[in-house]
């Protein structure tokens, strides 16, 4: 009876260390995901100092309008931080953008546009 006592704690004490293994060996996979495969805010995200445009470039945001021919003379101004209000006149037949990036670049500032729907 000693021995089948002995045998039954002997793989109590083997079922401990195998869920202590692997316990080890689960969170050593996550370290190595987390660490590797990008699983962290911090791998794969935009680094928001390197987002962020020079201070001489103003970002715009084009709508279709802006960019074809004006059917008539019009105004178009925008609000750049930290370069405040900013405005152009174009005539007609000329594309409001247009007359808007001149008027950015003749203070010496670069435009980066893109086109919303």
């Amino acid at each position: 009876m000693g021995a089948a006592v002995g045998g039954a704690a002997l793989r109590r004490r083997l079922r401990v260390v195998e869920a202590v293994v692997l316990c080890a060996a689960l969170i050593g996979i996550v370290a190595y995901a987390v660490g590797h495969v990008g699983l962290t805010s911090r791998h794969g995200g935009v680094d928001e100092a390197a987002a962020q445009p020079p201070a001489n470039v103003v970002q715009l945001h084009w709508t279709r309008d802006e960019l074809v021919r004006a059917p008539a003379p019009g105004h178009i101004c925008v609000s750049a931080e930290p370069h405040g209000r900013i405005c152009a006149s174009f005539a007609a037949g000329e594309r409001p953008a247009t007359a808007l990036t001149r008027a950015i670049e003749r203070r010496g500032l670069r435009v980066s546009g893109s086109v919303t729907r």
